[in-house]
């Protein structure tokens, strides 16, 4: 029904475009296409979306997976439109929110190509000029912020003796490591929110730049409990899909870092939730999971945010630098610089989408 209303929008053109202006815009969209990719050597998989312009410019998003159902119905939403209604066209791709995502960094990525500019300076222009950020424990070179998992645990486990197992991880790895490197104990929902509460507690003295998901967001009273009596911080919302969930966590002040999914809302749309969490003062941490192209639209969204803290980005590929003809973001003392070049930063080399090609 979602899809449906989105298509009636698009077809509804404001007063001020007509459908015929709009088809003769040289940034109107004439081909969309997909490339389910795989990383040959994590595994991983997801989607590359390419909108191709009329004047022959092409942008590409990227997404965790996209349907042919989906597809089909994108192609008669966006075809014809001119990728400057961005914003429109996002709210007409709201029942598809991972087609949404790609599309608005497909679309940013051709606005910048056209107007010769990198898409921060699209979206009001950079509040930083590097921007730091975190993956998995001893991924990048140059990295000082790392995810760190649970320690495995066997069934039945006192609460007690799991504490102390997470407490010993942390106290090894700081030992190693050393005080300038930071540690987000990463969660991924697999806690009690009794078993939370005491961990929090325990990693106070550790400073922890926060604790990722440590339980379901099922109870939010329960969530609110966890971040209320603790002073370690917590980050919520990298596998939620409703705005509405993110305006809850806010409005009941049980959020310290703001977690958005990248590939699930899009750049527009997690400026919007940013400037939600900006009234709350909460700080703003975008996540992803797909592969070079949605981390260089998470460097231009980063630049763009004035809350931002840190952009989290899967482990290192070769296929990375590959995939965009080359470059790779310089990583320096745990920040990357910004692209410069044009629309998201670089120009996708179209022959490694088949080279890598899989199922997404």
């Amino acid at each position: 029904m979602d899809a449906l209303i989105g298509l009636r929008r698009a077809r509804l053109a404001p007063a001020w475009v007509s459908q015929a202006g709009a088809a003769a815009d040289p940034l109107s969209i004439a081909k969309i296409d997909v490339f389910p990719v795989r990383d040959p050597g994590s595994g991983r998989s997801w989607v590359v979306l390419r909108l191709e312009a009329r004047n022959g410019l092409k942008g590409f998003g990227e997404t965790e997976r996209i349907t042919p159902a989906e597809l089909a119905q994108a192609r008669k939403i966006l075809i014809g439109q001119p990728a400057t209604r961005y914003e429109f066209l996002g709210q007409a791709l709201g029942g598809m929110p991972r087609v949404r995502a790609a599309a608005e960094m497909a679309l940013l990525d051709l606005m910048g190509k056209q107007a010769k500019a990198p898409v921060y300076q699209i979206l009001a222009g950079p509040t930083r000029n590097k921007v730091r950020l975190l993956s998995a424990l001893n991924s990048y070179s140059g990295l000082n912020a790392f995810t760190v998992s649970l320690p495995e645990r066997s069934f039945p486990n006192p609460r007690a003796q799991f504490v102390k197992s997470v407490v010993a991880k942390l106290e090894k790895l700081r030992a190693e490591s050393g005080e300038l490197v930071d540690f987000v104990l990463d969660c991924r929902g697999q806690l009690t929110p009794a078993e939370a509460a005491n961990v929090s507690a325990a990693l106070e003295k550790f400073h922890p730049l926060w604790i990722d998901e440590p339980c379901p967001l099922s109870n939010t009273e329960a969530v609110r409990k966890i971040t209320r009596e603790n002073v370690t911080p917590i980050g919520w919302g990298r596998e939620v899909a409703d705005a509405g969930v993110f305006q809850d966590l806010l409005r009941e002040q049980a959020i310290d870092v703001l977690r958005p999914n990248l590939a699930l809302h899009g750049p527009v749309s997690v400026r919007k939730l940013a400037a939600l969490a900006e009234t709350y003062y909460t700080a703003v941490a975008p996540w992803h999971n797909c592969g070079p192209i949605a981390t260089l639209a998470g460097l231009q969204l980063a630049a763009s945010l004035p809350n931002f803290f840190l952009l989290e980005i899967p482990p290192p590929s070769p296929m990375y630098a590959e995939m965009l003809g080359g470059y790779w973001p310089t990583i320096k003392d745990g920040f990357a610089a910004l692209p410069t070049a044009p629309g998201l930063g670089a120009q996708v080399d179209e022959g490694s989408l088949s080279k890598f090609k899989g199922a997404a």
